[in-house]
């Protein structure tokens, strides 16, 4: 059959070859013909390596399923030819440029192992915000690798998000990781995993970048905002995290006495971080609460002094008082 690209010869070519090579009778060949399937063995080397690193490469990917790709990796020259499309930006830019090769990438655990592993294949993938981290986004497997790759760690030791978000070395990784912290926090799948895990929540809370990389992102914003076990880690976060989140630009400031407080102060969905008044004791009553906070309204006792309070609501309003003094709250439009 004739070749239609370079790619259908090369795929030709190597079938052909290792026909040939793997039917050979070694141990009654002579001398010639051990000359002639050495030669054989190394031009077929030479293919496979070659027309790899091309573009082109993307081709057989397109034709695999995630469960087919885990098979073909299994053949070490397979293997070695896929690792070399991971070192050359050229190939990994076109691989991340087709949703079909990167449904079977982020399908195959073996293919994500090494991807997650490869610095030049990670830069063409978060390069790719409009097909490849999608793809990557939607599969547990597939985001956990990328990010403890992102973070320096074995794609290999953690099998999905779950299991990072479980580990408190592999998430202190992750948190610590301005680039793994923004694929995690795009990610619905990843995010609903880290909220869900107080080791991963407590390992992000206790850093005011990887909290502020979130509190960016509406993926992660949501999952913060409907889970009671984020919120306790959030409650629980050093002074010093609370202090960096009050300049984000999602944090605006409730500053007012509470009979001026009674219209909605955001619409859809809030936090708070921090309350207090500025004369005394006092009583107050905010409506409504949602998300991980559950529902009804929230009454509490304010003093002069700051105080950690992380609630979530839903159209919040300071519906009463008993003292009238100036009511003060950090909160975050969590929408």
């Amino acid at each position: 059959m004739p070749s239609t690209n370079l790619t259908d010869f090369r795929n030709q070519y190597l079938a052909k070859v290792k026909g040939r090579l793997t039917s050979a009778d070694i141990t009654n060949a002579s001398d010639t013909d051990l000359i002639l399937q050495s030669a054989l063995l190394k031009a077929y080397d030479t293919v496979n390596r070659f027309d790899s690193i091309t573009p082109e490469a993307v081709a057989p990917l397109e034709t695999m399923t995630g469960a087919e790709l885990d098979d073909y990796l299994l053949d070490a020259s397979n293997r070695q030819s896929f690792e070399l499309v991971l070192s050359s930006p050229e190939a990994m830019n076109a691989v991340a440029a087709s949703s079909t090769a990167m449904n079977a990438v982020a399908a195959s655990s073996t293919a994500m192992n090494a991807v997650a592993a490869s610095s030049t294949a990670r830069t063409a993938l978060l390069a790719s915000t409009g097909v490849a981290m999608p793809a990557i986004s939607a599969s547990s497997m597939a985001i956990g690798k990328m990010a403890v790759g992102i973070a320096g760690l074995d794609p290999q030791s953690y099998a999905d998000m779950a299991a990072v978000a479980a580990s408190s070395t592999a998430m202190n990784a992750v948190a610590a990781s301005s680039t793994a912290m923004n694929a995690v926090a795009a990610s619905s799948t990843a995010m609903n995993a880290v909220a869900a895990s107080s080791t991963a929540m407590n390992a992000v809370a206790a850093s005011s970048t990887a909290m502020s990389t979130l509190f960016s992102a509406s993926v992660a914003r949501a999952a913060i905002w409907a889970s009671a076990t984020a919120m306790t880690a959030i409650q629980s976060a050093p002074s010093a995290v609370l202090d960096a989140l009050q300049s984000h630009p999602q944090v605006s400031m409730m500053n007012n006495t509470p009979s001026n407080l009674t219209g909605t102060f955001i619409s859809g969905k809030s936090m708070t971080l921090r309350v207090r008044n500025t004369s005394g004791s006092d009583t107050n009553y905010m409506r409504t609460l949602a998300g991980g906070s559950g529902t009804g309204d929230d009454i509490f006792t304010t003093s002069t002094t700051w105080t950690a309070r992380v609630r979530a609501y839903n159209n919040l309003t300071h519906y009463n008082w008993a003292n009238n003094y100036t009511f003060q709250a950090y909160v975050v439009n969590m929408n």
